[in-house]
């Protein structure tokens, strides 16, 4: 998809006039809704390379963080390129405090608030220098968009209503702990390039390998059990012996978990691991995000499911 012609799309959702474009892609998610915090030390990253899903950008921007060097995101939504060189130009320039100011909207500043600063125009023409320097188009959209529309109409219109909670956030990414932790990245991230893949995870095409690939909650969409296969090896033809492929992050769930019919087959987990028993799969459980909203790490468990190449 040209330029031009995503540009298009993210005016029309601005003003309302998208008519059907709503179904080449959804909007964007401004941070992630999993607990990465919980599986992200499951998997060797420090040095190595990663393919992920993640329009926010924060599972590019944890990895980071953790030393990956070599980083490939890939997206059916084209505006996830331009939304994590918009977060890379702000690591770059503001402090955490006006970084959550530009990117936070519910709940905050306070609970049941709305953040009237959200990309606020007077601190976007505090990083739009560096964006420009680090990514043209990237500078051209937003500063087409917020020149466009009101800052709040952007936020409405092409992002996910889906945010969590300031301390969710917070316990949910690396980079957010503390003001040393976003330091350690605002250095790294000038040392990494990433690459950016768009297209459905169904048939996007690939041409290297990687020492693990993230899949996040894609398969949670009502894919049967036969395709989820289909998916898994086709990725794990790009991935190197030894390698770890997270198949899905599961919600609410751990290997107790009874399985209604009326989810998605991902959620069965006694029948996934039938059907991929010539596959070496893991369950990995840990604090759900609901675990973190209560403040309470034994309220719910999220888990993820890995599966490991043999060497």
């Amino acid at each position: 998809m040209e330029y031009s012609e995503i540009l298009d799309l993210a005016i029309q959702r601005c003003e309302g006039t998208y008519l059907n474009n709503w179904k080449k892609f959804y909007k964007i998610y401004p941070f992630t809704t999993e607990n990465i915090s919980g599986y992200i030390n499951s998997f060797n990253i420090y040095n190595k390379s990663l393919l992920t899903v993640g329009s926010s950008g924060d599972q590019l921007l944890n990895a980071i963080l953790l030393g990956a060097n070599d980083l490939t995101l890939m997206d059916i939504n084209p505006f996830s390129k331009y939304y994590y060189y918009l977060k890379m130009a702000a690591i770059l320039e503001l402090n955490i405090n006006d970084y959550l100011l530009f990117f936070r909207f519910n709940d905050y500043p306070d609970v049941f608030k709305l953040n009237d600063d959200v990309f606020n125009k007077d601190i976007f023409n505090k990083i739009k220098d560096t964006l420009r320097s680090i990514d043209y188009l990237s500078y051209l959209f937003w500063d087409d968009l917020l020149q466009m529309n009101l800052p709040i109409d952007v936020r409405k219109n092409l992002f996910s209503n889906d945010e969590y909670r300031n301390h969710m956030l917070i316990s949910c990414n690396p980079y957010l702990c503390n003001e040393n932790t976003y330091m350690i990245l605002r250095n790294k991230i000038k040392k990494v390039n990433p690459n950016f893949v768009m297209g459905d995870i169904a048939s996007i095409d690939l041409h290297k390998q990687f020492d693990n690939i993230w899949l996040s909650n894609i398969l949670t969409n009502w894919y049967s059990i036969n395709d989820i296969k289909d998916i898994v090896f086709k990725f794990n033809n790009h991935l190197i012996d030894g390698g770890k492929i997270l198949i899905s992050y599961l919600y609410d769930t751990n290997s107790n978990s009874e399985y209604d019919d009326k989810w998605a087959d991902i959620y069965n987990i006694p029948l996934l691991f039938n059907s991929f028993n010539e596959y070496n799969l893991s369950l990995y459980t840990f604090t759900g995000v609901d675990g973190l909203k209560w403040k309470d790490p034994n309220y719910k468990k999220d888990s993820v499911l890995i599966y490991t190449k043999k060497k």
